[in-house]
């Protein structure tokens, strides 16, 4: 934790616009306020390669429920920093809230694959199987939720009648 907390504070004193994002995006409901998509789209005006702004950027415009504008903005984040799992996995929610299924499945699939600790992918393809009316999948992806050891016990009992 310490060593992620250096590197924090390194990452701030190269590029201040980043401390300035990083506090308004540690603040309850930051998509919210107008002031800090303000302050996402001045740091890309100023620094158009800024990826932690676009990608924050993308998460604001979700939260306001433009799905297609934020999968627009986090796939130039993508391109900036490719491989990002965070990137990924909202880039698959905004393809889940889309329906497209097929594309957030693949991605989700990626991301599993490249990191097969993270549960929130596996929780989120379990949701895409569930509205894509794929129920072997489905079952499948929540049996292994509820047989990983970091699985929250109150998460998996909600999802027992499934199994």
């Amino acid at each position: 934790m310490e060593d992620e907390l250096a590197v924090h504070r390194l990452w701030c004193e190269i590029d201040p616009e980043n401390a300035i994002i990083a506090a308004y995006a540690s603040q309850p409901n930051p998509a919210n306020s107008a002031q800090f998509e303000e302050v996402l789209r001045l740091a890309i005006e100023r620094n158009p390669s800024n990826w932690n702004a676009w990608a924050n950027l993308g998460m604001v415009l979700y939260q306001k429920g433009n799905f297609d504008s934020a999968h627009y903005v986090l796939s130039i984040a993508d391109g900036f920093n490719p491989y990002n799992m965070h990137i990924n996995y909202n880039m698959a929610l905004c393809e889940y809230q889309s329906r497209d299924y097929e594309k957030a499945e693949r991605r989700l699939l990626d991301n599993i694959q490249r990191d097969s600790t993270s549960i929130s992918q596996y929780i989120l393809l379990g949701e895409v199987y569930r509205y894509w009316g794929k129920d072997k999948p489905f079952t499948d992806i929540y049996r292994r939720i509820a047989s990983r050891g970091d699985s929250p016990p109150s998460y998996v009992r909600g999802w027992l009648h499934y199994l």
